[in-house]
């Protein structure tokens, strides 16, 4: 697991849904199954999310 807290790189959105999670783990569970049961809120959260579109380029351009 990568705590969002770990990657010194990424951007900085302090006003995204993500980051108003109790758990900062939340997007990056443990398995497989466990991240398929997750997706379907994890989708809910960024497709309203007003960084969507920066934190799916930093994404994208990264890898992460």
């Amino acid at each position: 697991m990568r705590p969002i807290e770990l990657l010194s790189d990424s951007p900085r959105f302090p006003n995204a849904l993500c980051a108003k999670l109790e758990n900062k783990d939340y997007f990056f569970p443990d398995g497989k199954i466990l991240e398929a049961e997750r997706l379907p809120e994890l989708q809910a959260i960024c497709s309203i999310c007003t960084h969507r579109k920066e934190c799916l380029e930093y994404a994208i351009v990264t890898g992460k």
